[in-house]
């Protein structure tokens, strides 16, 4: 990890369980055509997370390389803008 996400605390892990179990618990009533859905979602979502996270420290590698360039900022946001 790169440093820019905060290690996590034992209470927040205990949190996040717990918040993890309550929402399986939820989806457990639910059909199991919709069980199914719900899950491939939340794996596609977690797929797209890790793969996020890969290109960030991939990105951020490279400017500790050396990598980046300079950049005009108001360029940039004119040409968001258009």
């Amino acid at each position: 990890m790169t440093g820019l996400v905060p290690a996590r605390r034992k209470g927040d892990i205990v949190f996040m369980i717990r918040t993890l179990q309550r929402a399986i618990e939820e989806v457990e009533r639910l059909s199991e055509p919709d069980q199914e859905k719900i899950g491939r979602e939340l794996l596609a979502h977690v797929e797209k997370l890790r793969a996020l996270r890969a290109d960030l420290d991939a990105g951020i590698r490279s400017l500790d390389a050396g990598g980046g360039r300079k950049v005009d900022i108001e360029a940039v946001i004119r040409t968001a803008w258009q």
